[in-house]
Order: structure tokens, then sequence, then C-alpha cells
């Protein structure tokens, strides 16, 4: 299994790896390679999940095309709350929210 660590904007530590979806079986891919860019927070926090176009493979694999990666993946299927709501479940992994986080104005609540 190959993968890579790196950290974000906010240096939060991820380790990102590529799969594939093949008849409901995932297969984890070499880096460049996969259906899709799995990031995993060392933390244990919620995963990430973004489909890989082939241009997103030929851009490489920097620090910062991974963080633009990262910004523009989705939750988990199975780390979305609203995803699991639909089905009746809870989240494997979420992230811990901030006691004050700053909202859409820089007003923190």
């Amino acid at each position: 299994m190959e993968s890579r660590e790196f950290s974000d904007a906010s240096g939060r530590e991820w380790r990102v790896h590529d799969y594939s979806v093949y008849t409901g079986k995932t297969k984890r891919d070499p880096l460049g390679h996969g259906m899709y860019r799995g990031f995993e927070p060392l933390d244990g926090g919620a995963r990430r999940a973004l489909r890989l176009e082939d241009t997103d493979r030929e851009r490489g694999l920097t620090d910062d095309v991974l963080r633009e990666q990262l910004d523009a993946s989705r939750l988990y299927v199975l780390d979305d709350p609203e995803r699991c709501a639909t089905r009746g479940r809870t989240p494997q992994r979420v992230d811990a929210l901030p006691a004050c986080s700053p909202d859409s104005y820089g007003e923190t609540f």
C-alpha cells in the first residue's frame, strides 16, 4: 500500500492514498493511478475523497496540489453526517468542532 503524508494550510496532518472501486470492492492503487484520492487526517477525524480525472493525476503530488485537492474533496460517504442520516446510521468518524468558530462575516459565536 502506497501512501504519503502532508500538512494542510492550518497545519493538520493528512495521509493520502489512491484507490479504485470495482463491483463494490475497494482496491488500493499506487499514488497517481487510482480512480479516487482518499484523505485521512492523522488525528482520527472525518475522511475526505476526491474522484480523480486525468488532469488531476497529471498535476503530480506536490503539497500544494494535494492541498488544492483536499479543499475540493467531499466528506467520505461513511463519514458524511447527512448521507449517514438518510440511511439511519451515524458517521464512522467526525471532526471535532472548535469551541468558537468564525462565521462567514469573521465574527465568532
